[in-house]
């Protein structure tokens, strides 16, 4: 290799083909929250009566056939997510006992309980579906109006005349959605020297560049260069020019 060699930045375009100035590699994807799997489930049930088919299959949630069922609503859905539902009944006040018991601050599949006497009766649970700019809290309860309906908190704190105690958060619970797969990033540096050879090394996530190569040895004779485009001189250092777009030969 002469000493004259000059570095580039790719992108160059050779008389066969383009070659990308970086490759990325991994796609980011977002992870659903146990919460939002929660709302999902309960979502599939809206409008349901107290003996409908219910979103697995069965009919109605529990017992709620022959009882006031905004409980057995409730401890159904986080059941069917995979939480963990000992201690609760078919009571709502079940709930503000679970766990580490009440708070203040609603997250989305939480169990909102309301008029909670503090000695385990409370008059209706409801699970937390949104919390909203404006204050107020969306959600998704059984026996209302006798059937599984959407419900608001209003930012006072009431549910029509009931007055929220707090907040339970599930203990458990199942997130179908994958992991987020992580972004690696290979940035390719250019070398041609006057021959027209091209010559090219590769860093990768750690910033370890690897030793230079004739690509025409191992991509078959791709010709000589005919233009550089868009290259840039940036000197040995050159990579740090951010991440581009997929790419190959």
């Amino acid at each position: 290799m002469t000493k004259n060699v000059t570095r580039r930045l790719l992108t160059a375009t050779v008389s066969t083909g383009v070659l990308a100035s970086a490759l990325v590699f991994g796609a980011q994807s977002a992870q659903a929250s146990v919460g939002s799997s929660i709302i999902n489930i309960a979502s599939a049930n809206l409008n349901n009566g107290p003996c409908s088919t219910n979103s697995a299959g069965g009919s109605g949630y529990y017992n709620s056939c022959s009882e006031a069922w905004c409980a057995d609503f409730a401890k159904w859905v986080w059941a069917q997510d995979g939480v963990n539902v000992s201690g609760l009944t078919a009571g709502a006040g079940s709930f503000a006992q679970y766990g580490s018991g009440l708070h203040s601050t609603p997250h989305v599949g939480d169990a909102a309980v309301f008029n909670y006497n503090g000695n385990g009766y409370a008059d209706h649970v409801a699970l937390v579906a949104s919390v909203n700019t404006d204050g107020t809290v969306s959600t998704i309860g059984g026996n209302q109006s006798n059937r599984v309906t959407w419900g608001k908190i209003t930012a006072s704190g009431y549910y029509g005349s009931q007055k929220v105690s707090g907040y339970v958060t599930p203990i458990g619970g199942r997130d179908d959605n994958p992991a987020p797969a992580q972004t690696t990033t290979w940035k390719a540096q250019v070398l041609v020297n006057g021959g027209g050879g091209i010559y090219h090394a590769i860093r990768d996530s750690s910033g370890n560049w690897s030793s230079f190569a004739n690509i025409a040895s191992q991509t078959g004779d791709i010709g000589t260069v005919g233009s550089i485009a868009d290259a840039g001189i940036n000197g040995v250092g050159c990579g740090d020019e951010g991440v581009g777009g997929v790419g190959g030969w």
